[in-house]
């Protein structure tokens, strides 16, 4: 399937990128799908090591060396043989105030997904002891599981390169373009048949438009523009959930998806509700769990609140439409949309407006004989 035009290799994409590719089409200076990250280190760096490692995850992970070329058959990704990250160090960055515009400038830099490259890394240096690291990835080349296995590699190579050592890890058995082969050559089938059969007998009929009151008018095309808010959680009222989790036989993220699925009902006065909430999309296929790139497909929780139910009673139908989704993952969401057919408007996405993801922390990295603390960043979606 590999075909090989001037030292470059062309392969399909998959429905993840496609999705992406969409909206990058409508604004391609949005910063939306930007994953930055920035550490403050404290220690001697050593910058030939950071290199040397990033260059090596590289090296081993086709989607880092990926771009992307619209032809007469559709979208394709182009794949370099090999690429060079460049590491450029700020010295001449003094105040605070200028260190914070520069990462708040790279943060939402836009990535040019036809030129690329689509990871950018930079080191800013007070002293010979103090440095600040800052990564930004594009999400078509990456998911969030992905995000963890690059920091777990760049900790070791990391640790490896600073004691002049070779690298341990095996060269990858399968790459991303692999997985987009794959998918293209297996849409159809009984499989995936049945995939379709649940979600349209799910979601035909229902509401796709949650009604909730706004500050301001939504505009004619979605522009991805946002903010973000920390809110702190007492530590009685955590514990509690915890409590009631464990309980009602339910993970964290039930709980919580059950509580956020009735405060959108309040707001909206609708008795149903649909929020999108990513997979990870590799449980299928074992073999996918090492694989560097997006994999995720974000679906819709449908959840039916009518009948005034009691918390416990959202927590059962929460669990059971989560395990039923869960179990038919595989189907893009896209195919989804495909098929309901629903109203289509560019000021809004189909089938859900909202999302709630429950995950784990930013990427959190490792480097020997430093402290590493990572910045809380936002790429303004």
């Amino acid at each position: 399937m590999t075909n090989n035009i001037e030292d470059v290799y062309v392969f399909p994409t998959t429905y993840p990128q496609r999705q992406i590719w969409f909206l990058y089409q409508l604004n391609p200076e949005n910063p939306a799908y930007n994953i930055p990250f920035a550490y403050d280190v404290e220690g001697e760096l050593n910058v030939f090591a950071i290199d040397k490692a990033i260059n090596e995850i590289v090296s081993r992970h086709e989607t880092f060396r990926t771009t992307f070329m619209d032809t007469d058959n559709g979208l394709v990704q182009v794949i370099k043989p090999e690429l060079e990250i460049k590491l450029p160090v700020y010295g001449d960055l003094k105040t605070e105030d200028e260190i914070k515009k520069h990462i708040e400038t790279e943060s939402i830099r836009a990535f040019d997904l036809t030129k690329g490259p689509l990871i950018r890394a930079s080191i800013i240096k007070h002293s010979e002891s103090s440095f600040i690291l800052f990564i930004n990835i594009h999400h078509i080349i990456l998911d969030h599981i992905s995000v963890v296995q690059f920091a777990e590699e760049l900790t070791l190579l990391y640790k490896t390169f600073s004691n002049d050592q070779a690298s341990p890890l095996v060269k990858p058995e399968l790459q991303y373009a692999d997985y987009a082969v794959w998918q293209s050559e297996n849409q159809t089938g009984e499989q995936l048949s049945s995939k379709l059969k649940f979600w349209t007998e799910k979601l035909t009929g229902k509401t796709d438009y949650l009604d909730i009151p706004l500050n301001n008018k939504r505009p004619v095309i979605q522009q991805m523009v946002g903010n973000e808010y920390h809110l702190s959680m007492p530590l009685s009222l955590l514990n509690n959930l915890k409590a009631l989790s464990r309980k009602e036989s339910v993970s964290m993220y039930i709980t919580l998806m059950a509580a956020y699925s009735i405060l959108l009902s309040i707001y909206s006065k609708q008795t149903e509700v649909s929020v999108g909430t990513p997979f990870a999309n590799r449980s299928h296929q074992p073999e996918l769990e090492k694989i560097m790139g997006c994999f995720i497909n974000t679906i819709p929780i449908y959840t039916d609140l009518s009948g005034n139910p009691s918390f416990n009673e959202v927590l059962k139908r929460v669990r059971k439409m989560v395990f039923a989704a869960n179990a038919n993952q595989e189907l893009p969401f896209e195919m989804i949309v495909e098929a309901l057919k629903p109203k289509r408007d560019t000021s809004y996405n189909p089938l859900f407006q909202v999302g709630f993801t429950f995950q784990e922390p930013p990427m959190e990295i490792e480097l020997e004989g430093c402290s590493v603390k990572s910045q809380c960043l936002h790429n303004k979606s």
